[in-house]
């Protein structure tokens, strides 16, 4: 049961999203450098051939193996710093990624250096569906998708649908339930707000 009023973060298994999206450049990056590494004497011997076959260079004295080296060497470093840094930042991203359920609101917060909170009073809600891919079924995930009703936010954007994102499938579920609950009662009582009738 999700406990009401307090924070609630993505489990673990939502971190490997994250870190699959943010840590692609950097494991392409690693690969090239493996590539090159592999091919080093091919590539050596091609532009040791260019270099003879150029009338300006030919007099000066190039190493072209340790030059190649030293482009593969930086090449792999740049790859493992992008890939950190990827995981770093994907790392941030779960931990910062939070929702609660407060007395009249569903509260989503996101953002690591620019945070971002969605506020959704119950009242707005229209629907709550799960979706799931083909990896969100793998991995056990979900995407809560919260249809609204149309407003319009402070910066103008008109707001009619919130997406929770990468959240454990049994959990999806219970969202899913407590905010059908919770639309019921705002409904039921909204109704009677506006039909008062005196207790005789």
């Amino acid at each position: 049961m999700i406990p009401m009023g307090k924070e609630q973060h993505l489990e673990y298994k939502a971190l490997f999203l994250f870190a699959l999206r943010r840590v692609t450049v950097g494991v392409i990056i690693l690969l090239l450098a493996l590539i090159v590494g592999l091919l080093r004497q091919f590539i050596v011997i091609g532009i040791s051939s260019v270099v003879e076959n150029l009338n300006f260079l030919s007099t000066a004295n190039i190493n072209v193996t340790s030059i190649v080296m030293f482009l593969d060497i930086i090449l792999f470093l740049f790859g493992v710093f992008t890939t950190a840094i990827g995981l770093l930042v994907a790392w941030l991203e779960h931990k910062n990624y939070t929702y609660r359920f407060d007395e009249f609101n569903f509260l989503i917060k996101t953002g690591i250096i620019n945070k971002y909170e969605t506020l959704i009073p119950y009242r707005q809600i229209q629907d709550v569906h799960i979706k799931r891919s083909l990896i969100y079924q793998v991995l056990g995930l979900s995407t809560v998708d919260i249809k609204m009703l149309s407003t319009e936010q402070e910066s103008g954007h008109v707001m009619d649908e919130v997406v929770i994102d990468k959240v454990d499938k049994f959990i999806a579920e219970e969202i899913r339930s407590v905010l059908s609950r919770k639309i019921g009662i705002q409904i039921t009582e909204d109704k009677f707000k506006d039909n008062k009738v005196p207790f005789k």
